[in-house]
Parts: structure tokens; sequence; C-alpha cells
């Protein structure tokens, strides 16, 4: 028998539902750290966007961040496995011109070879 009340806490916490990148359940326990960073992943990201001819972003969750990274390129898919967040993402993403697909294996992805620009 667990007598642990913390392991007790942490256990029905994995029990507990998200959707999108939405952590803040984790963050609240203490579990989780945050904290500011010397570089700006959207600032980068940002550049990288606009110099796009096509682009996919993968494991998109909801399509918090990518939705904030427009202007788009005309060709642009967002990938997500995780069954919840896919009809999040796609209501946030498809009216942006996103098309998002589901995949259940990164090596396996519905799409044509050679489409995407990499940086």
């Amino acid at each position: 028998m667990i007598t642990d009340p913390q392991f007790s806490e942490d256990i029905q916490d994995i029990k507990k539902s998200f959707s999108g990148w939405d952590f803040s359940f984790v963050t609240g326990t203490g579990r989780m750290q945050e904290g500011l960073l010397t570089w700006s992943y959207g600032s980068m990201a940002r550049r990288l966007v606009r110099q796009a001819n096509a682009l996919l972003d993968m494991g998109t969750g909801g399509g918090e961040l990518l939705s904030m990274l427009r202007p788009f390129p005309k060709k642009i898919w967002a990938t997500e496995g995780y069954e919840p967040n896919v009809s999040i993402a796609k209501k946030r993403l498809e009216p942006l011109g996103v098309r998002v697909i589901t995949f259940e294996e990164d090596a396996h992805l519905p799409v044509e070879n050679r489409q995407f620009d990499f940086k």
C-alpha cells in the first residue's frame, strides 16, 4: 500500500486531461520549472517562417504557437499525433490556411518528399 501522500497526488495528476500545450496543472505543482531564456524561440521562428516557401510544424499541439508566427508561406502544414489536440489545432489553424494532418509516426508522414524548406 502506498502511504506517501505526495506520490498519491502525483498519480492523480496524471489522470487529468489537458489540451494544446497548456501545462498549467503541472507548473502549479512545482514539479516543472519555468524561467526566462537568453533567446526567444518565437523571434527566431518568425524570421524563418517569413523566409520559407513551404513550412511544416511537427507536433503543433493545439496550434497556439504556430498561429502567432504569421504571416505564413502559401504552403503550410501542421502535424499532431495526440488525438484530443487534432480538433483544437484544426479549429485554430485551418481558418489561417494551415492544413492539419493527423499522424501516428514521424517517420511516416502523409506528405510528399522534398516539399519543405529546411533551416
